[in-house]
């Protein structure tokens, strides 16, 4: 045999083999299917308060993030956001005056206004 008859017969199997593979990947596979039954009744889920961000875990940009976010998701309802707004600028203002803590402590506020 000669080097090109080797050559296609080497290319022409693994052309194949390739081929193969790609047909046996693009195969759907059925999931097992698993059935639960249950032994006893769920229960009920219990009805609370949504309970607020834990504000000593979460950085100032944390924070701010969340405002942000809370503020685009009230907006978009239509609902009153003034208070919200105004806190926030408060709060700015106390971070353009080096006041960390009050700046952290209206921002907190914000977000509680805006907070379901």
């Amino acid at each position: 045999m000669s080097k090109r008859s080797i050559f296609l017969l080497l290319s022409v199997a693994l052309l194949s083999a390739a081929c193969a593979r790609f047909k046996k990947a693009s195969e759907p596979t059925a999931a097992p299917v698993s059935i639960h039954t249950p032994t006893a009744a769920a229960p009920a889920p219990i009805a609370t308060a949504n309970p607020t961000p834990d504000f000593s875990t979460m950085t100032f940009v944390e924070k701010n993030n969340l405002y942000l976010q809370l503020l685009s998701d009230r907006q978009a309802e239509g609902a009153d956001t003034t208070a919200a707004e105004e806190a926030y600028a408060r709060s700015l203002d106390a971070t353009l005056d080096g006041n960390a803590g009050e700046a952290d402590q209206y921002l907190q506020q914000a977000i509680l206004l805006l907070w379901k």
